[in-house]
């Protein structure tokens, strides 16, 4: 071997070396928030009107944040700055494995979807509310950018995020928006869905059964307080705003996930581009979602499954992990169950990679994981069965800890100039969504039923 062969060996292993060590340290510490978030479990706060719920996921956010080294440099030694990217592309990765989870709660209630009334299903357009009210106050009242899109699509809740990660990559300005929502909503959710049913209730103008369907937002803290509300108002008809209520938020996470996708995302972006004609850079720039079809579809299929393997093992592993510990149980009892979750989003990614179509991997996913588990499945009830154990709201965790590890100093940047704006922002979507589903209810409990 020459001296110049020596020298360019050593050059390519001092190429690969640190570029490995980078991968494993950023791995390593979302192992290690994984794991502390996981054993710190949901925490409950009792207030005076209600209790607030803390979940793992915020943990998660706040202490993959804390470690970012674009923001602190706690770990800027052992992770630099560029490890963002890697975070970003398997924060996309995970949240596909999320999905499929998702998909297996949707599935078996197919039934109780389809024989739900007319006016369940018509008033889950008020959860468009949030667009009515939120958009206009972010862009005109307070001016923000492409944030306002990723803020104002949605109540923000676990779903919402996994839609604009997906989408954009929670490290975009849109991704800072969805999570400031999601963050405000965490803290704040409980006082404005305590608030609103007794505020409403006090202008005679909606029935009790319209206010109960309005507490399904997709998210059960909120919820919890919103029909608790409403029963301390109105003990007598406790289980009907319990049925009512329940079957909303059935519905809402079943549609609302495909309502966020194909709806309220396009209609917010179309909006905002129609107020900011000239802002054209936030186009979808998902990974593993639509690819960059410019070289070719051949290319973009390597390309996807070259960048796979290593994030999706380490997100399912640590999602995993994160299962085992928030259930006390053996990671061996949902080994069979995480690889059937990541088999369904690697077929999501392909399917949204050859079909030509623009679906994005989020919904192709959702789509094989719903059919798969629908009661006349064959396969359904051994597919129920192994994902069991696997924990949607640990899923959620991994998620989060690479997405707050993923953020840039550009998007640290966009926090810190609309982080009050979008707690503003916040606030008006969770009354939005609540106001919107009353008028749409109480409009169709008098008019069509």
């Amino acid at each position: 071997m020459t001296e110049i062969q020596s020298k360019q060996i050593a050059v390519v292993s001092a190429d690969i070396h640190p570029a490995w060590k980078n991968k494993a340290t950023l791995h390593l510490v979302a192992l290690l928030i994984t794991a502390v978030c996981a054993a710190i479990g949901i925490v409950a706060i009792p207030v005076g009107f209600g209790t607030i719920i803390l979940l793992p996921m915020l943990f998660s956010f706040v202490l993959g944040v804390a470690f970012n080294p674009n923001l602190t440099g706690v770990l800027a030694r052992f992770l630099p700055p560029e490890s963002a990217q890697l975070a970003s592309r398997t924060a996309s990765i995970a949240v596909l494995v999320l999905v499929a989870k998702f998909g297996t709660t949707i599935g078996p209630e197919i039934d109780k979807i389809a024989s739900a009334t007319p006016v369940l299903l018509l008033q889950e357009f008020g959860n468009l509310g949030t667009i009515a009210l939120g958009f206009p106050v972010a862009v005109f009242l307070l001016h923000m950018k492409r944030e306002a899109i990723g803020a104002t699509y949605s109540i923000g809740r676990e779903a919402n995020l996994a839609i604009i990660a997906d989408r954009y990559g929670l490290d975009s300005p849109e991704g800072a928006g969805v999570i400031g929502v999601y963050v405000v909503g965490t803290l704040l959710g409980a006082i404005v869905f305590a608030v609103m049913p007794p505020l409403l209730n006090a202008t005679g103008i909606f029935s009790l059964e319209s206010l109960a369907m309005s507490c399904g937002v997709g998210s059960i803290s909120m919820f919890t307080v919103c029909t608790g509300s409403l029963v301390a108002i109105f003990p007598d008809n406790e289980r009907l705003i319990v049925a009512l209520g329940t079957a909303s938020n059935l519905l809402t996470g079943a549609t609302g996930f495909f309502l966020g996708v194909f709806v309220a995302l396009p209609l917010a972006e179309r909006l905002y581009r129609r107020y900011h004609s000239a802002d054209h850079s936030g186009t979808a720039r998902s990974k593993i979602v639509f690819g960059d079809r410019v070289g070719g579809m051949s290319e973009a299929r390597s390309q996807s499954l070259a960048q796979l393997l290593l994030p999706l093992v380490a997100s399912a592993g640590l999602g995993l992990l994160s299962s085992s510990i928030a259930s006390s149980s053996s990671p061996v009892d949902g080994l069979v169950g995480i690889a059937i979750l990541c088999g369904v989003a690697i077929m999501g990614i392909s399917l949204a990679s050859f079909v030509p179509l623009k679906l994005p991997a989020i919904a192709w996913t959702a789509f094989l994981m719903v059919l798969a588990t629908l009661p006349i499945s064959p396969i359904s009830e051994t597919i129920l069965s192994f994902t069991a154990s696997i924990d949607l709201i640990a899923l959620g965790t991994v998620v989060l800890a690479y997405g707050g590890l993923s953020l840039t100093q550009r998007e640290f940047a966009i926090a810190r100039n609309s982080g009050w704006k979008i707690a503003i922002v916040a606030i008006c979507l969770m009354v939005g969504t609540y106001l919107g589903s009353a008028i749409i209810a109480e409009i169709a409990l008098r008019y069509i039923v």
